[in-house]
């Protein structure tokens, strides 16, 4: 868990990948400072396919928010930029279908051990 103190205004990255393929949902909260209005502002979502930029998604900035990193992103990023200053808590962001990506390792090593014990 990770916690980012922003400064209204402020456009600040709270989550940043690099060359991950896995598919992923990351959860963060986000509280004003001494008030107990709820949060306003803006949450911009940058991803990349491969070499290949995709547009920025914007979404607005809630108490409870999730954003959805895709499996061909390669470089993803997520900034937040709070209308008053703000408390910003990431929590744990699971891999999506990780069980999914470990069967299809596990046929592809079975396969090539095949072939490799068959000769």
């Amino acid at each position: 868990m990770k916690t980012i103190h922003v400064k209204a205004g402020e456009k600040t990255r709270i989550i940043r990948q690099f060359s991950n393929s896995l598919r992923q949902s990351h959860n963060f909260t986000a509280e004003p400072i001494g008030t107990k209005a709820d949060p306003s502002g803006l949450i911009e979502v940058k991803g990349s396919n491969w070499l290949f930029p995709k547009p920025v998604v914007p979404i607005d900035l809630k108490r409870q928010n999730t954003v959805e990193k895709s499996a061909w992103d390669t470089s993803y990023s997520v900034y937040v930029t709070p209308e008053t200053d703000t408390k910003i808590t990431v929590t744990s962001s699971p891999v999506k279908s990780l069980w999914l990506y470990l069967i299809v390792v596990l046929v592809i090593v079975a396969f090539a051990s095949s072939f490799f014990f068959a000769s």
